[in-house]
């Protein structure tokens, strides 16, 4: 996770900047200004009624900066969808209980390349433009959503799931596609609909990462080259050779082929996927290796020399990222449950001795 720093009062991480304090009316209505200086187009959106305010206030901060604004009020999901429907090259989701959080999208709804993250961190506020932008609201993307989806079923499709989200509006959205009460399977979607893990009489427990490595590996099977997140675990990559198949990573170059791919960062479209291709979760589950993944957050006044690092060794693989004000993010990727945690462990000794010194 990338800490870029702290800006006015907000702090910028990955594809994301939150408050550090309070922001009012018109500090954020400058924010707005600022990305209209620096993009041509704007989506922006929230589900939450608490933050219609800060709204329509970024809104209009960015059409004073001489962008046109496209306002969607609808989840996350539905809101990335739109980013690309509206030929948008940025979209902003307002979020957050305590503190603001506004999350950053390009143009295919895929979140922010860190390139053009610090270009907003970087920017001043200086120039202006001509004329002001326009503010038009989106009211039917949800059902250009739910249509793209219900593209991809076929007769192999089997809907017999049931699905546990507290977002309403994120499970009634599931359930147009699996309306089951009972099921052999069991969907639990993340409040925001990015993430989703699934359990099952016959197999358990499965993790979100094996989840996208399932569908990463049937499109493996149809010859296909996967686009895998950054920073996935490398057992993709390893399992890809093994079955001499092409995979790349995620890179600010290939967004174009992650959207037409879709399965990476639209949890919804993942598991229709996966109950449409004629197997059961079970068998292609299967066909997967082990692997886990240990992650911690760490307090310490130790400073990296850049804002990521990674480690291979015998034992797995360990990144450490810069994720906040003297934060750091540690993350350690093994094939092994028990050595995972003690390579977390040993890591976060090692960061908290040297903090000591």
């Amino acid at each position: 996770m990338s800490y870029y720093g702290e800006k006015g009062k907000f702090s910028f991480r990955d594809n994301f900047c939150e408050e550090t304090e309070k922001a009012g009316i018109g500090e954020l209505a400058d924010f707005g200004e600022l990305l209209g200086k620096i993009f041509r187009r704007i989506a922006v959106g929230t589900e939450r009624e608490s933050l219609r305010a800060e709204l329509y206030t970024l809104a209009g901060g960015i059409a004073r900066g001489g962008c046109d604004v496209f306002m969607m009020n609808d989840t996350v999901p539905v809101f990335r969808y739109g980013i690309r429907s509206a030929e948008c090259d940025c979209g902003v989701y307002l979020c957050g209980d305590e503190k603001l959080r506004m999350i950053f999208f390009d143009s295919f709804g895929i979140n922010m390349p860190s390139v053009i993250m610090e270009k907003i961190y970087s920017a001043s506020p200086e120039g202006n433009r001509s004329e002001s932008g326009r503010i038009s609201v989106l009211s039917h993307i949800r059902e250009l959503y739910i249509n793209s989806l219900r593209d991809i079923v076929s007769d192999k499709f089997k809907g017999n799931a049931v699905i546990s989200c507290g977002n309403r509006r994120i499970s009634d959205m599931w359930r147009i596609f699996f309306s089951s009460d009972k099921g052999d399977v069991i969907f639990q979607v993340s409040e925001d609909g990015s993430r989703v893990n699934c359990y099952g009489t016959d197999f358990g427990f499965i993790a979100y990462e094996r989840l996208v490595l399932a569908y990463a590996l049937s499109l493996w099977e149809k010859g296909e080259c996967v686009v895998l997140p950054e920073g996935f675990h490398y057992a993709g990559e390893e399992l890809a050779k093994k079955i001499n198949a092409r995979c790349i990573y995620q890179n600010v170059s290939n967004h174009a082929e992650i959207c037409k791919q879709r399965f990476t960062f639209d949890s919804l479209f993942l598991c229709i996927g996966l109950l449409n291709c004629g197997k059961s979760i079970s068998d292609m589950v299967k066909k997967l290796p082990e692997f886990y993944t240990a992650r911690r957050e760490i307090a310490t006044d130790f400073s990296m020399r850049s804002p990521e690092r990674t480690i291979r060794t015998p034992e797995g693989k360990i990144k450490l990222s810069r994720s906040g004000k003297n934060r750091l993010t540690l993350i350690v990727q093994t094939m092994n449950m028990e050595t995972s945690a003690e390579l977390c462990g040993k890591w976060e000794r090692l960061i908290l001795e040297r903090n000591e010194k």
